[in-house]
């Protein structure tokens, strides 16, 4: 059995480090998961098979999966500050569902999930029902800031 009274200081300080280091990582872990995204936003379909996936954080941080990509950056102040008001103007939708047209094909659908609400619908040609402007808007703002995420 080993007895920390008289082991080697080598020993002594292995431990040391290696419980401090055990610390910072589970810090890390329950820092990260502790994060709630702003939004999540999905767009899939197209002749292409798009699949893309962006996760967005309040401080800004952002993930954009596409096909076999990841990629980590950060959404400006003044794109968060634009994002923030088309969500709220969308918080009058609520969550809601537009659906395709029968018979149509090649089209995107999107979804968007964030402080519980969440709406699905599809290019705004396909739609069985007219697609709010805010979902336009904010297409235009999550295309543009996928645009800068990918460099």
């Amino acid at each position: 059995m080993f007895h920390w009274i008289g082991a080697p200081r080598w020993a002594i300080i292995f431990l040391l480090i290696l419980i401090s280091a055990s610390v910072i990582i589970l810090a890390y872990f329950i820092v990260e998961r502790g994060k709630e995204p702003v939004l999540t936003y999905t767009r899939s379909g197209g002749v292409a098979g798009f699949a893309d996936k962006l996760v967005i954080y309040e401080d800004g941080e952002a993930i954009l999966s596409s096909k076999n990509q990841v990629i980590k950056g950060k959404v400006s102040e003044e794109d968060m500050r634009a994002l923030q008001k088309i969500l709220e103007e969308l918080r009058a939708i609520g969550s809601v569902e537009y659906k395709p047209k029968e018979g149509v094909a090649d089209f995107f659908s999107y979804s968007l999930s964030y402080d519980g609400i969440n709406i699905s619908w599809v290019d705004p040609w396909a739609s069985k029902e007219e697609i709010p402007g805010q979902l336009n808007s904010l297409n235009s703002l999550i295309s543009e800031i996928i645009g800068k995420l990918r460099g």
